[in-house]
C-alpha cells in the first residue's frame, strides 16, 4: 500500500493536466478533441516508461465498456445504414482512451494525495470555465464581439462553428460549441469548488447562458443544497425551534393553496402540458425542439414495436441513437449519423434496455453510495442525471468523471475533502 502511494506522486502531474483540459472541448486536431490526445500520449507514456499494459479488474467498469463495444458489434448485422455503423465504431475509438487511462490510473486513487490533485483539475477547469462563459456575455452584449469565433475559428482555425446562436441570439457557453454542454461544468463548479465567489459564478453562468439544461442543473444543485442545509439546521436546532419551523411551513403552504386554487395558475399549467404532450406525440415532426425533445420519450413504444429483440436489449450500436428518429420519424434524415439530445433515451436506443440499466444503476451508485462518504457525490450525480433528461450532456470526459468518482468511493478517498 505503501508503495502505491509513493509511486502515485510521479502521476499527479499527469493526471492534473488531463483532468484540467478536459472540458476544453474547442480545442481539436482534426475530429479529436485535446482531452482525447493527452489520453492518448500520457497512456503510451506511462505504458512505455513502466513496461506494463494495465487492465482493470473492476466488474462494473468493464461491464459498460462491453455493453457498449457489443452494441457496436450488433449493429453491424442488422439494416441500419453504413454510416450509423461507421460512426458507432468511431464512437467505440473515443471511448477506448478513457478505459485505459482509468486502469492505469485506477491504483493511485487509493492516495488521497493523488485523488486532492484530481479535485485541484476539476475546480480550476471549471472556474476557468465559468470566466470565461461570464467573458462571452459581456464581449458580445458590450462590443458585440463573439470571442469564440475569434479565437477557434480565426486565429487557431480549430472548428468552424465554435459558438451557439438560436434565433439569431447569442448564447455563452465557455469553450464548447453549445451552451447545454455547460452544464456539467456548471454543476461541478458549484458542488466541487470551495469558494462561495466561484458558486455564484456557477449559478450566474447557467442564467445567462440561457438554456433549459444548464438552469435545471443547477436548480437541482441549489434545491438538494438547500434542503440538506435545513436538515442540519433542524436536528441542530432545539426542540422549541423545530416547532416554530414546522408551524411556519405550515401556515405558508396554508396560504398558498388557496392562491392556487382561487386563480387560474393551476388550470393554466394542466393546459399547457396537455398542449405539449398532444403535439409531441403528434405522428409528423414539426420542427419545434421542445417538440422533438418530448417525443424522443414519448416515441419508445413505437421504436420497441418496430425493432428487433436484439435492438430492443441491446441497442442500435452506441452512438446511433438518433436512426430511430430518422427511421420512423424523418427526422433529420440529412444526416449521415446522430444522436438523440437527451442522455436517458440515447442510452436506450444506443445500448438497449440492458445498457440502460448498467449505465444508471452506476450513476445511482455513485449517487447512494458517495451519499455515504459525502452528501456532495449525492447532489453533483443527481444533478447530472437530471439535467441529462432534457439534453446530451455525458461527453467522454463527464464520463471519465464519473469512473473516477467511483474509484474514490470503492476506496474509500473523499474526493470533496482531500487536500483540506
Amino acid at each position: 500500500m505503501k508503495a502505491i502511494v509513493s509511486k502515485s506522486t510521479r502521476y499527479e502531474k499527469s493526471i492534473f493536466i488531463i483532468v484540467f483540459f478536459s472540458t476544453f472541448m474547442l480545442v481539436q486536431f482534426g475530429i479529436f478533441d485535446l482531452f482525447w490526445c493527452l489520453q492518448v500520449v500520457f497512456f503510451l507514456a506511462h505504458t512505455i516508461t513502466t513496461r506494463k499494459l494495465r487492465i482493470t479488474r473492476d466488474r462494473t467498469i468493464i461491464s459498460l465498456y462491453c455493453i457498449w463495444v457489443l452494441s457496436t458489434l450488433l449493429c453491424f448485422v442488422s439494416d441500419i445504414p453504413l454510416s450509423y455503423k461507421k460512426n458507432s465504431i468511431i464512437a467505440i475509438v473515443f471511448l477506448v482512451p478513457t478505459f485505459f487511462t482509468v486502469s492505469f490510473y485506477e491504483r493511485y486513487i487509493r492516495s488521497e494525495r493523488f485523488v486532492a490533485y484530481i479535485k485541484k483539475a476539476l475546480a480550476l477547469t471549471c472556474t476557468v470555465q465559468v470566466i470565461v462563459c461570464i467573458a462571452q456575455f459581456l464581449l458580445y452584449n458590450g462590443a458585440h464581439i463573439d470571442l469564440n469565433q475569434l479565437v477557434f475559428r480565426d486565429i487557431l482555425h480549430m472548428v468552424e462553428n465554435p459558438s451557439q446562436y438560436k434565433l439569431g441570439v447569442f448564447h455563452p457557453s465557455g469553450m464548447c460549441w453549445h451552451s447545454a454542454f455547460m452544464a456539467p461544468i456548471v454543476i461541478i463548479a458549484f458542488v466541487v469548488c470551495d469558494s462561495y465567489f466561484v458558486k455564484t459564478l456557477a449559478v450566474v453562468d447557467a442564467v445567462i447562458c440561457n438554456n433549459a439544461t444548464a438552469m435545471i442543473g443547477i436548480g437541482v444543485c441549489l434545491g438538494l443544497t438547500g434542503m440538506f442545509s435545513i436538515v442540519d439546521f433542524l436536528k441542530r436546532a432545539s426542540k422549541t425551534v423545530r416547532k416554530r419551523t414546522f408551524i411556519a411551513i405550515s401556515l405558508i403552504v396554508v396560504a398558498i393553496i388557496p392562491i392556487l386554487f382561487c386563480t387560474n395558475i393551476v388550470p393554466v399549467v394542466y393546459d399547457k402540458i396537455v398542449d405539449i404532450y398532444g403535439r409531441a406525440t403528434g405522428a409528423v415532426y414539426d420542427g419545434g425542439s421542445a417538440n422533438a425533445h418530448i417525443r424522443y420519450f414519448t416515441a419508445y413504444p413505437n421504436v420497441v414495436k418496430n425493432s428487433s429483440i436484439i435492438q430492443f436489449l441491446f441497442g442500435y450500436g452506441t452512438g446511433n441513437s438518433g436512426y430511430t428518429m430518422s427511421n420512423l420519424y424523418g427526422q433529420y434524415v440529412d444526416l449521415k449519423s446522430w444522436v438523440v439530445e437527451t442522455d436517458v433515451m440515447n442510452q436506450i436506443y444506443s445500448n438497449g434496455i440492458i445498457g440502460f440499466i448498467l449505465y444508471y444503476s452506476f450513476l445511482l451508485y455513485i449517487a447512494i453510495k458517495g451519499y455515504k462518504l459525502n452528501r456532495k457525490y449525492f447532489i453533483l450525480t443527481i444533478s447530472i442525471i437530471l439535467a441529462g433528461i432534457t439534453y446530451n450532456i455525458q461527453f467522454d470526459w463527464v464520463l471519465f468523471m464519473e469512473f473516477l468518482l467511483f474509484l474514490t468511493i470503492k476506496f474509500k478517498v473523499d474526493l470533496f475533502e482531500a487536500g483540506k
